[in-house]
């Protein structure tokens, strides 16, 4: 298999750096709050109301 000297570049320089990077500001996880899954299931319907309303694409 191939390596690419790019990802093993950047993968010595991670190992290299790692301990650098301050515990505040590593993200471990994220986790979707009730106004964003609200937001996105608005836009969704928003997006198909508005693809129903031109069924040929025409905007």
């Amino acid at each position: 298999m191939a390596v690419d000297p790019v990802e093993a570049e950047y993968t010595a320089w991670e190992m290299a750096n790692l301990h650098n990077i301050p515990h505040e500001v590593y993200i471990a996880n994220v986790d979707a709050t009730n106004e964003w899954t609200q937001f996105r299931d608005n836009l969704a319907t928003q997006m198909y109301n508005d693809w129903l309303a031109n069924p040929g694409g025409d905007h």
